[in-house]
């Protein structure tokens, strides 16, 4: 069998098994933004969105170009809710991939989970 090596982790960052550069990366990424996960400095929803708004920024940046971007709002039930179109290229027909995220519901908006650019 394989041998399991260990590592000291004084950081408390993931060590086993060991990330990638990348997820190496994305745990720095996250202890720049870290005032944005401090809770005690909101007291409100308003303030609650824009501190996840500020840390989803390093989430969406550098992604691909998109040839078309369209936002539109979708009726239910006396509301609306609102929905990006991102075609990375312009064809007449295209496979789908339809991605809903909920943020429990409070937080979180197309901004925030979007790496695609606006072409």
């Amino acid at each position: 069998m394989g041998e399991i090596k260990l590592q000291i982790n004084p950081k408390n960052r993931p060590a086993v098994p060991a990330v990638n550069w990348q997820q190496a990366r994305v745990l720095e990424m996250q202890e720049e933004y870290a005032a944005a996960f401090d809770t005690s400095l909101v007291n409100t929803i308003e303030e609650m969105r824009a501190a996840y708004n500020e840390e989803r920024k390093m989430w969406n940046t550098g992604g691909p170009v998109m040839a078309e971007t369209v936002d539109f709002d979708v009726p239910y039930e006396g509301d609306k809710v609102p929905v990006r179109l991102l075609r990375p290229v312009k064809a007449e027909k295209l496979p789908v991939i339809f991605f809903m995220h909920g943020g429990g519901f409070v937080e979180g908006n197309n901004d925030t989970h979007s790496m695609a650019q606006s072409g």
